[in-house]
This record gives C-alpha cells, structure tokens and sequence, in this order.
C-alpha cells in the first residue's frame, strides 16, 4: 500500500504519515517550504518502520505541480498512490 500525505512535513500531517508507515504503508511525504522537516521525516520513517519513504516538494495551488507530485509518487514509489491525504 502507498500514501500521499499533503503538508505530511509538519503537525497533523506528520503524524499521519507515522500511523501509516506504522501500519505497512510507503509514505510519500509532501511539503512547500519544509524541505529540512520533510526530510527529516522520512528519514525517521526508513529507521523505525523500515518502510519506503520519500519527500516531495510542490505548490498544491498550481495544478501542474499537483499533477507532478502525484506521477513523481506513483513512479519513486513504485506504483499507484491507494491513499491520499
């Protein structure tokens, strides 16, 4: 199973992508301006999950950026995003 949790770097959102990778989902974590939270983020999920997990970066009021972030976390995920956040 693969999740795309938007504004996943900070709050809320990281604490969805944490429940997820706990429970067997890849996360692909996405951020605006968080990159160093983000990555952070990942990175903690890698090391106690040892699940898949990215950070991706896109401004989610342009839609080509929207369109982007969802291909660029189908295809570093390795196949179609089944939850989204």
């Amino acid at each position: 199973m693969r999740a795309l949790v938007t504004g996943g770097a900070k709050r809320l959102g990281k604490e969805m992508a944490i429940f997820l990778a706990e429970r067997g989902f890849e996360v692909a974590i996405h951020y605006h301006s968080s990159e160093n939270s983000a990555i952070e983020l990942v990175e903690y999920i890698k090391s106690k999950t040892g699940k898949n997990s990215i950070a991706l970066r896109a401004d989610l009021t342009k839609e080509i950026e929207v369109r982007e972030l969802i291909a660029r976390a189908n295809d570093q995920l390795g196949g179609p995003i089944n939850c989204l956040i």
